[in-house]
């Protein structure tokens, strides 16, 4: 009996966080809360590491309505913002359009670096609690 196996190793994309994003401390203007991606401190920061100058598509949720944790009926609208750069710089990031999706080439040394603000709405929100997970998927293409 010959038993032949193959495989192709595929190294794996990492998404390493760097920086919490923080949205307790930034003081709201008027009803709403924002962190710019491109140089708040409270804004999030993550580092993708994968092959050396490979292509890579980043999927986020753009926006979502965040109910309060206890169900008081009060609600927060959070549309998140991403910046990314080669380099870990963010007052050189590049901010992308709000589309959910975009493709970038992690540099010679196979990383990037990304950025996540957000605009919060608080117009709806009522005292209590709120949690939300910001989502983001990496693919190579």
């Amino acid at each position: 009996m010959k038993v032949t196996a193959r495989a192709v190793v595929v190294e794996n994309l990492m998404l390493v966080t760097i920086r919490d994003f923080d949205l307790i401390n930034p003081r709201p203007e008027g009803s709403r809360i924002f962190v710019s991606p491109l140089n708040s401190s409270y804004a999030g920061q993550f580092r993708i590491t994968g092959s050396s100058r490979s292509s890579v598509r980043v999927t986020y949720l753009i926006s979502e309505d965040i109910q309060e944790a206890n169900g008081n009926g009060g609600i927060v609208n959070a549309r998140y913002i991403l910046s990314g750069f080669a380099l870990d710089n963010q007052f050189q990031s590049l901010l992308y359009a709000p589309t959910g999706e975009f493709n970038i080439q992690l540099g010679a040394e196979g990383s990037y670096f990304l950025w996540v603000g957000a605009e919060l709405d608080l117009s709806r929100a009522l005292p209590g609690e709120y949690f939300s997970e910001f989502i983001i998927e990496l693919e190579y293409i």
